[in-house]
């Protein structure tokens, strides 16, 4: 995306520029209407028409008359003196015709027009008005959503319902979109014709608590290849060994977010940062947001379940088969089973 005003490149879907400051989009300044005064009706046909009535009126009548009177009182009177007299009084009567009606039409359309305009000028106004109040409104919601984010009340959608917290990352994939909230995340399959190639098409939302994970992956985009999170738990089939590189299955698996330098969502570029940089930046944090949250989750697992049983060998025995299947599900590493094994033996 190149911007109109200082003509930088920005990845696309941004919503202001990284080097300008020029918003983009619907955020963009809207050029002034002025189409509407196309149909203001003019009033100089009538002001001219004033004009000339008046002039009818106001010169030509009586100069006319004038000279009519003028002929007729000759004395004694001749034919010529007659007829110039008749033409006189002809002029004078159509002057007088004319120039009244000229002027009443005039003066009764200029006012017309006059309201006409007023009108259109008004519903104009109008329309600023409505257009400040719908704009402000929105500006309102916006604040009030901002402040539900801040008090830790996320709207509640068909997507994160049931979620404690607020939303503290949303990624925008390739294939699906990424929200991380305090309890869980969730992994939305996107609805294209792109995901339906890529299998993910009918997947929906899934669903991952940090307490059910055993670990997240995380593979960086470069300039040829996109990035992915990729979720584990017992149970899940993570395929890794098929496509270009041995990491086909990766990045097809259901259990992975892929992303490209369009996973900032109007995040701005840091001074002289690449687009992949930020992109791989956006989504780190995100990364390490949520392997933090399943390190925890392991701590209080492994704190309220190790306790050493000084019963006798079939307590041991027991505890033991516990911390193995412990081991199997992945919620405790293979150094931490054995150290565990010593106490008991």
């Amino acid at each position: 995306m190149v911007c109109p005003k200082c003509n930088k490149t920005n990845p696309d879907h941004s919503v202001r520029c990284a080097y300008c400051g020029q918003f983009f989009g619907e955020n963009a300044p809207k050029p002034v209407d002025t189409s509407w005064k196309k149909e203001y009706r003019g009033t100089g046909k009538r002001v001219a028409g004033i004009i000339v009535g008046s002039v009818l009126l106001s010169t030509v009548f009586p100069l006319n008359l004038l000279f009519a009177a003028s002929q007729f009182a000759v004395t004694p009177g001749t034919t010529a003196n007659t007829v110039l007299g008749v033409i006189f009084a002809l002029i004078t009567a159509a002057a007088l015709i004319v120039g009244a009606l000229l002027l009443i039409l005039s003066i009764v359309k200029l006012k017309k027009d006059k309201a006409f305009n007023a009108e259109l000028t008004k519903r104009h106004e109008e329309d600023i008005k409505a257009e400040k109040e719908a704009l402000e409104q929105q500006k309102l919601m916006q604040e009030q959503r901002n402040a539900m984010i801040r008090a830790n009340q996320q709207p509640q959608t068909a997507f994160n319902a049931g979620t404690v917290g607020k939303m503290l990352f949303e990624l925008n994939g390739t294939l699906s979109t990424l929200q991380v909230y305090e309890d869980r995340v969730l992994h939305i399959a996107k609805t294209t014709a792109r995901s339906y190639v890529a299998g993910k098409f009918f997947n929906g939302t899934k669903e991952y608590f940090y307490e059910d994970l055993t670990n997240v992956q995380f593979r960086e985009a470069t300039k040829v290849f996109n990035g992915y999170l990729q979720f584990d738990y017992p149970g899940a089939v993570n395929i890794s060994n098929s496509g270009f590189g041995g990491s086909g299955g990766n990045y097809n698996n259901e259990n992975s977010f892929v992303f490209d330098v369009n996973v900032r969502a109007g995040a701005v570029l840091l001074p002289g940062e690449d687009p992949v940089n930020a992109a791989n930046r956006v989504v780190s944090n995100a990364y390490r947001y949520i392997h933090d949250r399943i390190m925890e989750e392991k701590k209080a697992k492994r704190g309220g379940n190790v306790v050493v049983q000084q019963t006798g060998v079939s307590s041991a025995a027991d505890e033991l088969k516990k911390y193995s299947e412990l081991l199997a599900s992945g919620a405790i590493t293979q150094e931490e089973y054995n150290e565990i094994k010593k106490k008991y033996l």
